[in-house]
C-alpha cells in the first residue's frame, strides 16, 4: 500500500510541477506587455494588458500553494529530491509572495497604469529593475522546476510505473 501511495503522490507532484511551469510561462506572457512598456517599445498599455497584469497576484498565490505542497512532499519522501534546491525555491517564492501581499506591488502598479496609461520615466525605470530581478529569479526557478520534473519522472520509472 505504501508503494502505491508514493507513486500516486509522485504522479500528483509531477502534474502539479508541470502546471507550475505553465503558470510561470503564463506569468511571463502577462509581463511581456510591461516589458514593452518599460523598454519604450510601447507608449501605453491596453485595458486588456493591464487586466492581464492584475492576474499576476492570483498566479503568485497559486505558485505559493504549489511550493508549500512541494516542500511537504520533499520532506516526506526525502530520497526523491535534493532538499537544498527545493528549500531555496520555496523560500524565494514565499518571500516574494509575502512581499507582494504586504506591499501590494502588483495591484498598485495596475492601479497606477489604469490612472495613467502612459507612465513617466520613473515608473518605467522601476519596471525595468523589477523585470530584471524577476527574470533572474524565475530563470533559477525554472531550472529547479526542470530538475524536479526529471527527478520525479526518474523516481516513478525506478518504482515501476
Amino acid at each position: 500500500m505504501a508503494r502505491g501511495v508514493f507513486q500516486e503522490a509522485t504522479v500528483v507532484m509531477l502534474v502539479l510541477t508541470l502546471a507550475c511551469l505553465g503558470a510561470n510561462a503564463l506569468g511571463w506572457i502577462r509581463l511581456r506587455a510591461l516589458a514593452r512598456l518599460a523598454s519604450g517599445a510601447q507608449a501605453t498599455l491596453s485595458a486588456r494588458e493591464i487586466a492581464g497584469l492584475g492576474q499576476l497576484t492570483g498566479l503568485i498565490r497559486l505558485e505559493a500553494a504549489y511550493f508549500t505542497v512541494l516542500l511537504l512532499y520533499a520532506l516526506w519522501y526525502r530520497d526523491v529530491l535534493a532538499l537544498w534546491p527545493v528549500v531555496l525555491v520555496v523560500l524565494y517564492h514565499w518571500l516574494g509572495w509575502i512581499a507582494n501581499e504586504l506591499t501590494r506591488t502588483t495591484s498598485r502598479a495596475v492601479a497606477h497604469l489604469r490612472r495613467q496609461p502612459m507612465p513617466g520615466p520613473s515608473f518605467r525605470e522601476r519596471a525595468r529593475v523589477a523585470l530584471a530581478v524577476i527574470g533572474a529569479l524565475d530563470a533559477i526557478e525554472a531550472a529547479i522546476l526542470v530538475y524536479i520534473i526529471v527527478a520525479l519522472a526518474q523516481s516513478l520509472y525506478r518504482s515501476g510505473v
